[in-house]
């Protein structure tokens, strides 16, 4: 039976738009609870789990999907409608041309040296959990000689390293090319202000892709200090991260001053609020 829209409306503590240039790492977020995104999905699984359901099932997520592409659907012709669009008047391509999918990103050299880190960093991952499993039996066999609490810090530190670099890995060539997409289809317009780059979606997505690399980073450095036999390889992807890093902050120099309301700071940007 399909749930009532008006039970997933958005409460008054949500954020508008909190998870747009989020990292989507529900696990490690402070301000869930501002997301209607991380409200819905929770309540998704739960009404599965209720209903003897596996919310992970595959069938059980396209079911989801097709079920939320309906309603937004369903949202956007009543919208149309209060807004007095004619819905049977639509832009038709002519006859012979098709619908070419945009992929001005694609060839941009961030989108490419982005895509290449991605797959050093997929098979460096492989290698890095092969260590890790060692490291944890000598650690266990060290135990009795060192005190407890080092040896679980030390496999600890490198466990959240491990997990840092295997989610941020796939999201930087995802957040690079929406961003140098963005930016892209905004050329030929109007001369944006400052204060349009500093609000844009090109430099939202671009400070996502830069604060995934900054974390990459990190966590290569603890790799780095704890696991010798992988410094070549550690040193290469740190190069290949702060090279990409680089690039992101001369093709968008605003992202820093990107606003992200529930994530930077206060839910109301300092200017709003005087």
């Amino acid at each position: 039976m399909p749930r009532d829209k008006r039970r997933q409306a958005p409460s008054p503590n949500h954020v508008p738009g909190i998870y747009n240039y989020c990292d989507r790492w529900c696990e490690r977020c402070p301000s869930t609870h501002l997301c209607f995104l991380y409200e819905s999905e929770r309540e998704r699984r739960a009404e599965h789990l209720r209903e003897g359901r596996d919310p992970d099932d595959w069938e059980v997520v396209l079911e989801d999907v097709r079920r939320n592409f309906e309603e937004a659907l369903g949202l956007l012709l009543e919208i149309a409608e209060e807004e007095g669009i004619d819905q049977e008047e639509s832009e038709e391509f002519p006859e012979g041309e098709e619908c070419v999918l945009d992929d001005r990103g694609d060839n941009h050299p961030l989108v490419v040296e982005s895509h290449h880190y991605m797959q050093a960093a997929k098979a460096f991952l492989k290698r890095l959990h092969e260590g890790l499993l060692e490291d944890t039996e000598e650690a266990l066999e060290m135990v009795e000689s060192l005190p407890q609490d080092r040896v679980v810090g030390q496999l600890e530190r490198l466990r959240d390293s491990y997990e840092a670099i295997a989610w941020y890995h796939t999201l930087i060539p995802v957040k690079v090319r929406r961003a140098v997409t963005s930016l892209n289809r905004s050329n030929g317009k109007e001369e944006p202000s400052p204060e349009d780059h500093r609000r844009s979606d090109a430099t939202g997505s671009a400070k996502v892709a830069s604060e995934s690399l900054m974390r990459s980073m990190s966590a290569y450095k603890i790799v780095y200090e704890s696991m010798p036999d992988l410094k070549d390889e550690v040193l290469n992807l740190l190069v290949m991260a702060k090279k990409l890093s680089d690039g992101v902050d001369e093709s968008f120099p605003h992202h820093r001053e990107f606003f992200r309301p529930g994530l930077d700071g206060s839910c109301v940007p300092e200017e709003a609020e005087e």
